[in-house]
């Protein structure tokens, strides 16, 4: 960064966490640090994981959160529903850098035949700040070979204060499914 090495070592992703459930969460945390760190602007952005909108929808979350059709949109040919969100209570999802509630709102495309979700919108808004800020993402899920479930193809964000705009897109490809070839030789004890 600046004509500076930003990291000497990085650990691959199976090499990055061990068997205690402690140091795994703590990992996490610091990774989410490290991805931050060198972002640009005067925006902290940690609300860009591809499935960080999906989150609402988990049994413990989705109560905290009020749901409203407001119509309908052809994503990839298919027909979706669009459904509006609110988070209401709770931990809000995303906290400001002085630990501030940021209730989230958004948008799901939801094909209505299958419950599958083919695109997402979450934005958020910090007026706590000196200068608001806001943030909104969007990401597209499609199918790919190899895989069986819709994976994020497309995400696009943009985060503005009054000193700037950071616009972002990420592309997404090369996806395959994690496999483990396993192999058993079997012989007689040796005497």
């Amino acid at each position: 960064m600046d004509g500076s090495k930003v990291k000497d070592v990085e650990l691959n992703f199976e090499d990055a966490f061990d068997a205690s459930p402690q140091a795994n969460a703590k990992r996490l945390v610091d990774m989410k640090a490290e991805s931050t760190q060198h972002n640009l602007g005067d925006i902290r952005r940690d609300i860009n994981l591809s499935a960080f909108a999906l989150k609402i929808l988990r049994r413990n979350e989705v109560s905290r959160f009020s749901f409203e059709r407001v119509g309908d949109r052809r994503i990839g040919g298919i027909s979706t529903w669009a459904i509006h969100f609110r988070e209401l209570t709770g931990r809000s999802f995303v906290v400001g850098g002085r630990d501030e509630t940021l209730y989230s709102t958004g948008t799901l495309w939801i094909e209505p035949e299958t419950g599958r979700i083919l695109q997402t919108e979450f934005m958020v808004e910090n007026p706590y700040t000196e200068s608001t800020i806001r943030g909104r993402t969007v990401v597209t899920y499609g199918s790919v070979e190899k895989v069986q479930i819709l994976v994020p193809v497309l995400m696009v964000e943009q985060y503005q204060s009054q000193y700037n705009t950071v616009d972002c897109r990420a592309d997404y490809s090369n996806f395959r499914r994690f496999e483990v070839d396993v192999q058993f030789e079997i012989r007689p004890p040796q005497q």
